[in-house]
């Protein structure tokens, strides 16, 4: 993981990341959202006003969440966390070997349970986050 400059390309298996850290107002762990540039080269809307901000330990608004850039290979280590129930749509809760949280398409997740092993809530295997969806090698 390394910052994000202005300016720079992703390569084919990078990823913008922004990781949201636990504080008193996130119940939890850190989270994280990986994107990719727009067509235009823009930042997502979504991603860019996500969450936005961090808090101190004061509970006071701190800064604007630093943006890092991740490469995404397959690797073993993937852990279900939790799942989250939107309006439109649900979501599997996943722990990321980088140590912070990312949701999937929950339907994708569970047509991956299907085809793959879980032991004591690890994925067996080696996968990859790519676009909402976690696939295996």
């Amino acid at each position: 993981m390394k910052d994000y400059i202005e300016g720079y390309k992703l390569k084919e298996h990078e990823y913008l990341l922004k990781i949201r850290k636990k504080d008193g107002r996130w119940k939890t762990d850190d989270t994280g959202f990986l994107t990719k540039f727009n067509k235009d080269g823009s930042f997502p809307v979504n991603f860019k006003n996500w969450p936005g901000y961090q808090y101190d330990n004061n509970n006071q608004r701190k800064t604007d969440l630093p943006i890092y850039i991740i490469e995404e290979n397959f690797r073993s280590g993937w852990k279900l966390f939790s799942w989250r129930f939107g309006k439109s749509r649900n979501w599997a809760v996943l722990l990321h070997p980088a140590g912070f949280t990312l949701e999937i398409h929950m339907e994708e997740f569970l047509s991956l349970t299907k085809k793959i092993t879980i032991i004591n809530g690890e994925l067996q295997g080696k996968f990859k986050w790519q676009k909402n969806i976690l696939v295996n090698e």
